[in-house]
């Protein structure tokens, strides 16, 4: 048989037991409760986030379409340079070709004046 001091150390231990498991279970809820309390503020400011996000995509797809845009008008004025350079470089080959046969025909010209003032000097 037991004696009572060691039955009293018995429940004595078992009662510390029960308290820590006790303040065990305090904290576990404490931290659940914390837990849950962040959890609820993010959701809660989830909404403004998003919001924020939504306005900076708005804001960045507006951006990237004007830039496309400017982009795109970019190349259609190179374009349309180039092929007004082609355009210039025939005027250009075409006005050399007339000079050529224009200084040609003035060389003609010069030399039959030169021998009509010649044949009217004889």
């Amino acid at each position: 048989m037991k004696s009572v001091q060691e039955s009293k150390n018995e429940l004595e231990a078992a009662v510390r037991y029960a308290e820590n498991a006790i303040s065990s279970a305090k904290q576990t809820i404490e931290s659940m409760e914390f837990r849950q309390e962040m959890a609820k503020k993010q959701h809660d400011e989830q909404p403004g986030r998003e919001q924020d996000l939504l306005k900076k995509l708005e804001v960045m797809t507006d951006k990237y379409d004007r830039m496309k845009a400017y982009a795109d008008r970019l190349l259609d004025e190179n374009g349309t340079l180039e092929d007004r350079a082609d355009s210039l470089q025939a005027t250009i080959q075409r006005l050399k070709s007339e000079k050529k046969h224009l200084n040609e025909e003035v060389m003609f010209y010069a030399k039959k004046y030169n021998e009509l003032v010649q044949q009217k000097e004889a």
